[in-house]
């Protein structure tokens, strides 16, 4: 660091040195130009590269390698979706300033749960293309298969003890259970968020100690409910698409 004139001293700065304290925020908190940008770029890559995954559905069992890749992307926009929700109740549970710059972007990514939702529906309407227990769904088809040799002795005996859980009903009502469960939990973390911020006793202990506790009592057991969730969410959409996988 240069020195045009003077030195420290006393507790002052002279000549052209300044104290380095807190930068003042910006007005406007939006993403720079760059970012949409960027954005567009990534827009026309996903769509060139969309396109010619089409040439799939013209190769002999294209459709499902194609539907395998889509359940690919969707489970990972899920897992950035549900890996930022679990972010946010541990921070609320632990406390630590650590979560204070991470809380806006960790919301914007839980509320993308609705787009997640929506994707998820081609996997559940063409489900009997990628699971063998959606394709063969009661005992008969079951066995049926086995004799025409599309399923072995092993993967129709798994499937059938396993049909309370893996059959097409069964994966209607776990996604909309698992869903709807994160929905709820995401629409009162970002309502609750922005009520604090605008809450007129901000920046007092008792405003501080009543959003804190009523964080801490919504992420406590539903954290509890959201390891249950994704360990079946996975289970069911993942893992079954092998049946005999323990």
């Amino acid at each position: 660091m240069e020195l045009e004139h003077g030195h420290f001293g006393g507790g002052k700065t002279h000549g052209a040195i300044h104290h380095p304290g807190p930068r003042t925020l910006p007005a406007v908190l939006t993403a720079p130009d760059a970012v949409a940008v960027w954005r567009l770029r990534a827009l026309i890559v996903a769509v060139v590269f969309g396109l010619a995954s089409l040439v799939f559905l013209f190769v002999p069992g294209g459709h499902s390698h194609l539907l395998r890749s889509y359940l690919m992307g969707v489970m990972t926009c899920f897992n950035f979706c549900g890996g930022a929700l679990a972010f946010l109740m541990v921070q609320y549970l632990s406390g630590g300033k650590w979560g204070l710059i991470l809380r806006r972007p960790l919301e914007a990514m839980t509320r993308t749960i609705w787009l997640v939702a929506l994707m998820m529906l081609p996997i559940l309407f063409l489900m009997k293309h990628l699971y063998q227990w959606a394709a063969f769904d009661t005992l008969q088809k079951k066995l049926d298969a086995m004799h025409a040799g599309l399923m072995s002795q092993e993967q129709m005996l798994t499937a059938q003890s396993k049909v309370t859980m893996l059959n097409p009903t069964a994966a209607w009502v776990q996604y909309i259970v698992v869903i709807g469960f994160m929905g709820v939990l995401i629409f009162l973390l970002n309502r609750w968020s922005l009520q604090r911020d605008a809450d007129p006793m901000a920046g007092t202990v008792a405003s501080f100690d009543k959003w804190r506790i009523r964080f801490e009592n919504l992420s406590g057991f539903p954290l509890l409910l959201y390891v249950v969730a994704m360990t079946d969410f996975v289970i069911v959409f993942i893992k079954s698409l092998d049946v005999t996988w323990y």
